[in-house]
């Protein structure tokens, strides 16, 4: 339907037993989502020589992450580049 959006403030703000949280679309200039098999525990984006500064697209980055899996041996470090 047509309900009034509001902002949610984590720690301050509940959820009532209907209500689910869900993402403004309009709010972002780009979004990514990363899936990984496992849960990642740590990120990092990695520097690279593309400038600081990046206001024209493409932007590009580039970001590690370690994932920790019920059995270390499926571990993985992931390298994603996002455009």
């Amino acid at each position: 339907g047509n309900r009034r959006r509001q902002l949610f403030r984590a720690g301050i703000d509940q959820l009532g037993q209907d209500e689910q949280l869900d993402y403004d679309n309009t709010a972002y200039a780009m979004l990514h989502r990363l899936r990984s098999e496992w849960p990642c525990l740590s990120f990092d984006f990695i520097r690279d020589s593309l400038g600081s500064n990046r206001t024209r697209y493409p932007v590009t980055s580039f970001m590690v992450a370690g994932t920790q899996s019920a059995d270390p041996k499926n571990n993985k470090i992931l390298l994603y580049k996002m455009a």
